[in-house]
């Protein structure tokens, strides 16, 4: 018997997204200068209406012996058992709290100007700015009454709105040693804005950890300076290689923290750090295998590999007393000092591709694996829960029957890999993904 022996959740979600954007350029040429000119601008409205209701069934109010065999509920709770059982209290309870039906809208109206600068050939500078006038609302409802909710200390429905503006500016430089190799050093500010669903109160469910995370109204804008070297090789038959340093320092980072005392899947609410820096370096290429036509022939010819390699490290930096302020919750942070939550000291990405000199056939083989990253930050003196590696490797083949229809076979996680959180070195769980595959068939009228 328990109070949450099952909850059932229904959810009624709908976006209305608008969007109008227009592009301008003006390109001169002159002498040893080539010149382009841009201008534009894009405004997006998003609203959302969101409804959820959930319902607790609490066994406790059902007298011993009860008979739970079944496999539907209206089953196993029929009107004639439920006549029979005496019940004391309520065996369905409305558990839906303030946050689960809202409103929420976010307009963003963007304007930006360009110049592009070519000299001689052999120098190349870009840069431009971006304004940007943001606001957002999220209104909390009270489910049973339909009225707005002001939760979190907030005593107007305008402290639930925020708004802002913003230059954002940005420069490019590039040298041109010869036709097939360049030197690239850009700077750029830009600004990382919660979702619709991570500034409200309402619970949604993670895709990716399956684990239940709760919005915070308030939550803050991240800014974002970046700052990126690279050189580049451009070779014959689209070859290429490529090698970047970046940086990258964000104010108010938004992250991810944990509720304590929950009981199930920990509870992950968004909240602002105070300050956080990425730096690390990317390799990239392209390269087919011709080289190798005398052992493989014709495959060969039409052959080719790919893939980067990312090496980088973070730091975050994070106050506990802000963050309860902020959320509410009376949260304990362990390492107040740490890498950034779902960031990985390296990244792999690999491709071997074959394309036939028809047309008719496309092949990939697609390996990534990624390092350990923190995927539940430490509480109460407790170290952070680490997803560990995740071997995947993908086969893709495609067949173009005709112009306008495919076939398409995909095996995925050939490799078998379980997706594993580890804590203190003892796995705290595991999913099992198994071996895809799948069979579609596309045409176009």
């Amino acid at each position: 018997m328990a109070v949450t022996a099952a909850r059932f959740n229904f959810q009624d979600l709908v976006d209305n997204v608008e969007h109008f954007s227009f592009n301008a350029s003006l390109p001169i040429y002159l002498s040893g200068l080539e010149m382009e000119f841009k201008v534009g601008a894009s405004m997006v409205d998003k609203t959302r209406s969101a409804d959820n209701r959930r319902f607790d069934l609490d066994t406790r109010a059902l007298p011993s012996g009860f008979d739970l065999d079944g496999n539907d509920l209206n089953q196993v709770l029929s009107n004639d058992k439920l006549a029979d059982a005496n019940l004391y209290r309520s065996v369905l309870n409305d558990t839906t709290i303030a946050g689960d039906l809202y409103t929420a809208e976010q307009s963003i109206d963007a304007y930006y100007l360009e110049a592009d600068f070519f000299i001689n050939n052999k120098y190349r500078i870009s840069g431009g700015a971006r304004f940007e006038d943001f606001s957002q609302t999220a209104l909390p409802y009270n489910p049973f009454t339909g009225e707005v909710d002001l939760t979190n200390d907030q005593a107007s429905v305008e402290e639930l709105t925020f708004s802002e503006d913003g230059v954002y500016p940005s420069l490019a430089l590039t040298y041109l040693l010869n036709d097939e190799m360049q030197f690239r050093a850009s700077f750029g500010q830009t600004v990382v804005r919660p979702d619709l669903r991570e500034i409200t109160s309402a619970t949604y469910i993670d895709p990716l950890t399956e684990y239940p995370v709760q919005g915070t109204p308030g939550l803050k804008t991240t800014d974002m300076t970046n700052l990126d070297l690279r050189w580049e090789w451009y070779m014959p038959a689209g070859n290429n290689i490529s090698v970047g340093l970046f940086t990258k320092s964000l104010d108010n980072p938004i992250e991810a923290v944990q509720s304590p005392a929950q009981d199930g899947p920990p509870l992950i609410r968004i909240a602002n750090g105070e300050g956080a820096t990425v730096t690390g370096i990317e390799f990239e290429f392209l390269q087919d295998l011709n080289m190798l036509k005398g052992a493989l022939g014709e495959f060969a010819q039409n052959s080719f590999m790919s893939g980067n390699l990312t090496l980088s490290d973070s730091k975050i930096t994070l106050d506990r007393q802000n963050i309860v302020d902020q959320t509410g919750v009376s949260t304990s942070i362990t390492n107040l000092e740490r890498r950034l939550t779902g960031h990985s000291e390296y990244v792999v990405n690999l491709q071997l591709g074959y394309d036939s000199p028809n047309g008719e056939h496309l092949a990939t083989v697609v390996y990534n694996v990624f390092g350990e990253r923190v995927i539940i930050a430490g509480i109460d003196g407790f170290e952070d829960a680490m997803e560990q590696p995740f071997h995947s490797l993908d086969v893709n083949y495609t067949y173009f029957p005709t112009f306008s229809s495919q076939i398409k076979f995909k095996l995925t996680n050939i490799l078998d890999e379980q997706k594993e959180i580890t804590f203190d070195d003892e796995l705290l769980r595991s999913t099992t993904k198994g071996i895809g595959f799948s069979v579609s068939y596309k045409m176009e009228f």
